[in-house]
């Protein structure tokens, strides 16, 4: 046979003990003939009773103060930590007092009073003064000075007209020169010289004239050439 309060360890169980169920609640004596309806409504009315002696007590005399001295010394202690005061349910509400007293909030209330006033009276004088000052008038403002005289446009720059370079076909009217015209065709450059009546002398003249220009050893067969002679014909100018 096992013991069922024995465990396993050999130890005894915990007693455990459970709480009276309303059912088996102790009543006061003379209370349980009442249904429960009735116990309560009985509880509500000496709970409100006990409110009513309270309200009607008279208010405890407020201590003396003497102004903004009783805060000299005072500890504020935190919200936290300030033990909030019991009140009724039915009690009226007390509104706080002031931390400052009635003559200094007067004082107060009486120079912000004089300040309002001069401010306002202060605005209307400088409004006033501003309808009532004289409007400028035309002759008493300085002329405007003359403005000066614009300066002197700037003389345009004359172009001078250079003279174009000397040309043979320059010389046509002068009665002192000859101009001869050819073509170069089948000849050498030389030959075409000589063909047009050009001296031996003057044709190596040209041609060491024109040495350094043009390649005059091959020319071409369509090339022309235009000689300015003296009119006699013996010096190429």
């Amino acid at each position: 046979m096992i013991d069922p309060s024995v465990r396993d360890d050999s130890s005894q169980e915990p007693a455990v003990e459970l709480e009276p169920t309303p059912d088996v609640l102790p009543v006061r004596p003379g209370s349980s003939e009442l249904p429960r309806g009735e116990r309560l409504r009985e509880l509500l009315l000496e709970r409100a009773k006990q409110a009513r002696e309270q309200s009607s007590r008279p208010p405890a005399p407020p201590e003396p103060t003497f102004g903004d001295l009783d805060a000299i010394g005072r500890t504020e202690e935190p919200n936290g930590l300030r033990p909030r005061p019991a009140r009724a349910p039915a009690a009226p509400w007390l509104l706080p007092e002031s931390r400052f007293s009635p003559n200094l909030v007067f004082a107060l209330g009486t120079l912000l009073g004089i300040a309002t006033v001069a401010i306002l009276v202060g605005i209307g004088a400088a409004l006033s003064g501003l309808d009532d000052a004289p409007e400028p008038t035309a002759s008493a403002a300085p002329p405007p000075p003359e403005a000066p005289p614009p300066p002197p446009p700037a003389p345009k720059r004359v172009r001078e007209k250079l003279p174009s370079p000397w040309r043979i076909a320059d010389a046509r009217n002068d009665p002192d020169k000859r101009v001869i015209e050819g073509v170069v065709g089948n000849n050498t450059f030389l030959a075409a010289l000589e063909k047009v009546g050009i001296p031996t002398r003057e044709r190596y003249r040209v041609l060491n004239a024109l040495k350094g220009f043009k390649n005059l050893d091959r020319p071409g067969r369509r090339d022309r050439f235009v000689v300015l002679l003296d009119r006699n014909g013996a010096r190429v100018r």
